[in-house]
């Protein structure tokens, strides 16, 4: 686990970490609704 002071120092100087940040996190949950209506569709076929 990232110690959470470091982290913010680090976001705190560099917006473009939480950006890189942000992008990651709709990155993985985009990925986790596509695979939410794959297993959905599936499930419908079956």
């Amino acid at each position: 686990m990232v110690n959470r002071q470091w982290y913010n120092k680090l976001t705190s100087r560099l917006p473009f970490a939480k950006l890189v940040v942000y992008l990651r996190v709709q990155k993985s949950r985009a990925r986790a609704i596509s695979i939410n209506i794959w297993s959905k569709r599936k499930s419908r076929i079956d």
